[in-house]
């Protein structure tokens, strides 16, 4: 079994020995809505797919997903089967996932499940940022990628430069992967939906295309690949 970690920060405030009783502090007031939560692997997550050697997409990332729990397991959804496995992080580099125990139903025949599991059976660490979680996987060179919203999608470009990346989009934004690093990109304010920015990056998603500018400049002749 492998055992959960966290991490836990205690604010120990000591106040000054006195007479006078102890002032009270006025509770803080609640975060807004709007307020991001810390980033956290806890919670449910949906497969969009692989970025990598070997590139895959989720054809319907609301099938597969995985439920990080505080006591250390984890759910697992498979299409149409359900299972559990304990999940940890070893600094190590050993495997995320235990043994994952599952149903054995025979799904339908575009389900993507083998794939799936290989992926969290070779998961090695697992990074969350907002909406986003990426699991780096055995071979050191590829990365399965997560959404919080079972409706976003990952998809695979190739220039005419030769050049190739990913992209995951939802609503909330986007997740870029290019060159073998990740990038975080907001939904442009005050722009047609799908337009996304970050850094040197923007992304432009039209009806028939896809547009990548780095600092300003198109990459060219970009093709989706599935």
């Amino acid at each position: 079994m492998i055992r959960s970690t966290s991490l836990c920060l205690t604010l120990i405030l000591v106040a000054a020995c006195s007479n006078a009783p102890a002032p009270v502090a006025a509770p803080e007031p609640p975060l807004p809505m709007s307020e991001e939560a810390p980033s956290t692997v806890i919670g449910s997550w949906h497969w969009l797919g692989t970025v990598g050697s070997a590139p895959v997409s989720a054809l319907e990332p609301a099938r597969y997903a995985v439920e990080f729990q505080d006591s250390g397991s984890a759910l697992i959804q498979a299409d149409c089967n359900r299972g559990r496995s304990d999940y940890g992080v070893d600094p190590a580099g050993a495997a995320l996932f235990g043994p994952i125990g599952l149903t054995k139903m025979g799904c339908a025949a575009d389900s993507q499940d083998r794939q799936f599991l290989a992926q969290l059976r070779a998961a090695r660490t697992a990074i969350s940022a907002k909406h986003w979680l990426r699991m780096s996987l055995a071979d050191g060179e590829s990365h399965a990628v997560f959404a919080r919203d079972p409706q976003a999608r990952l998809r695979h470009y190739r220039c005419t430069a030769g050049q190739g990346y990913a992209l995951a989009m939802a609503p909330a934004g986007a997740l870029l992967w290019i060159d073998g690093e990740f990038h975080a990109l907001a939904l442009s304010k005050g722009e047609p939906v799908g337009n996304y920015r970050g850094g040197r990056f923007e992304v432009r998603v039209g009806e028939a295309a896809t547009t990548l500018l780095i600092d300003g400049k198109a990459l060219t002749g970009c093709q989706q690949l599935d």
